[in-house]
């Protein structure tokens, strides 16, 4: 997404003027965001979502180590299984708190994430929930069944759903592909706001078995003597000192990448001159935190560092000083167009530090996921 709104910007710069600053909206209310979506989309095609019949089962049980499950949503609805050509569907957030991990939705890539999340990628602090006992877990799917239903659930029976395979879901940031028994992909369901998994493919996630007793309508996922064994010892994992340093620059670098690029990519919308002299003095002020950033990391004090976090720190350093140029360029740009010069002859210095900068990004957050976590042991 990030290497496509980069594109779509270069080529407005490389065939901009001073005037284009002020052109009229494009047709359509189509906006450069409409067009990088329309660019991503264009890389990875998807089949578009469609609406089908589905069978609600509400006389279904799905049992997890021995344990009734009662599934809610986000308002604290009853919600139940569902089944779609022969498949029976869990409600993904009900999915996450059985496997004890985290759970986010981000609705502009339209994807669900488990485990490793964008607002935290490295899971820490993420204790791995007990089913049976942990309170975080029955706030998001189990036991308490004081209130009803949601709204227009009244038994088993045929419903409308949205087959939707434009959700994307993500486990520890690594796509998952979804296939029933006979090796057909399936895709996510939404159903009354709730986004649905395959069970076939929750069991996968959490890397249980699944047994089917078609006389109780009862679906097992593992079994009491198996979490007895895995529960024996508990642990959590959390970043080194050092780490959480690392991590907190490269937010910071990042933040202050994907804000200059946010501002540069207002500059043919800006309505008069002024707006463009916001916008250059804007551009002036990152460029300034840019330098003081680069500073920053480069006095960085390495002398206990493992060689993985000095691999990451080497990575964060050379995209620090890349985005210091970067930005360079941009505020070069910006102060061009407050004063309605042509500034055209930068694109393609501008394409290089881009496209640079963007890659370095990707491998300074490759780096730093790559640190091993400390494993800690808590008390049972």
């Amino acid at each position: 997404m990030r290497k496509a709104i980069v594109m779509l910007l270069v080529a407005a710069l490389i065939t901009a003027q001073s005037a284009a600053a002020f052109a009229a909206p494009a047709a359509s209310g189509q906006t450069a965001g409409s067009s990088a979506g329309a660019a991503a989309a264009a890389e990875a095609p998807k089949p578009a979502p469609y609406k089908a019949m589905a069978y609600l089962r509400t006389d279904t049980t799905v049992c997890m180590y021995g344990n009734a499950l009662t599934f809610r949503n986000a308002n604290g609805d009853l919600v139940y299984p569902l089944n779609f050509n022969g498949s029976l569907y869990l409600p993904i957030r009900s999915v996450s708190a059985m496997m004890g991990e985290p759970i986010e939705w981000d609705e502009y890539s339209k994807t669900v994430f488990i485990g490793k999340t964008l607002s935290n990628p490295g899971k820490v602090g993420v204790v791995k929930a007990d089913l049976a006992t942990d309170s975080g877990i029955e706030a998001a799917s189990i036991t308490d069944t004081s209130k009803g239903p949601a709204a227009g659930v009244t038994g088993s029976g045929n419903i409308t759903a949205w087959v939707k395979p434009d959700v994307t879901i993500m486990f520890d940031f690594e796509t998952q592909t979804f296939k029933d028994a006979q090796d057909r992909v399936v895709y996510p369901i939404n159903y009354n706001g709730s986004v649905y998994l395959p069970i076939r493919a929750c069991s996968a996630l959490m890397g249980e078995q699944i047994v089917w007793d078609a006389d109780t309508k009862t679906a097992s996922i593992g079994t009491a003597e198996e979490k007895a064994v895995r529960d024996a010892k508990k642990t959590m994992f959390t970043d080194s000192g050092n780490t959480k340093v690392l991590k907190r620059l490269l937010t910071d670098e990042a933040e202050l990448y994907e804000m200059a690029t946010a501002k540069i990519s207002t500059l043919q919308s800006a309505e008069s001159q002024s707006a463009l002299v916001l916008l250059s003095e804007a551009v002036s002020e990152d460029s300034r935190r840019a330098q003081q950033m680069t500073v920053a990391v480069k006095s960085l004090d390495t002398s206990d560092f493992t060689d993985e976090e000095l691999a990451a720190y080497a990575k964060i350093a050379e995209f620090a000083e890349m985005t210091e140029y970067y930005i360079l360029v941009m505020e070069n740009i910006a102060y061009k167009a407050a004063n309605l010069e042509d500034f055209s002859m930068l694109a393609e210095t501008f394409m290089m530090f881009a496209i640079q900068t963007m890659e370095l990004l990707d491998q300074a957050k490759a780096s730093v996921a790559a640190i091993p976590q400390k494993e800690v042991e808590i008390a049972a």
